[in-house]
């Protein structure tokens, strides 16, 4: 990333709320602030030069459940092919690296790289002409 880029985090911020979970009955429980929090490549709002790293950290954590199913393929879940990938050794808390909050870090690099383009006059978006 060039340094002297400035980044507006309140709209980073905004773009996440939009991906947390509890926001509707139909989605998990659980509630968690997915607050982003930098952790290099940016000083003062802006770019250093150094590689951008930012953190959301997971507050609503009860990982003693999956101890007792961590031998159970469950249904629509990640488990038969993390088993297979990787032989018994995928964290199986939580849905480890399959977890839905991977999703967080896209729509962090997503939200970066939209105010780079609207800086540059670029609109990306998308539409549906037809369904069927």
């Amino acid at each position: 990333m060039p340094a002297g880029l400035e980044f507006d985090f309140d709209y980073i911020q905004a773009e996440l709320d939009k991906r947390k979970p509890g926001q509707s009955s139909l989605t998990t429980s659980r509630t968690e602030p997915d607050k982003v929090r930098v952790l290099s490549g940016v000083f003062n709002n802006k770019t250093t030069g150094a590689p951008i790293c930012l953190i959301i950290e997971n507050k609503d954590i009860d990982s003693s459940k999956y101890g007792k199913i961590k031998n159970i393929l469950r249904p629509s879940q990640i488990d038969y092919t993390a088993l297979k990938k990787y032989g018994g050794f995928a964290d199986y808390r939580g849905s480890g690296r399959f977890s839905g909050r991977i999703t967080a870090g896209f729509v962090m690099a997503g939200a970066i790289a939209k105010q780079i383009l609207r800086k540059r006059n670029i609109t990306v978006f998308a539409y549906t002409k037809s369904i069927g």
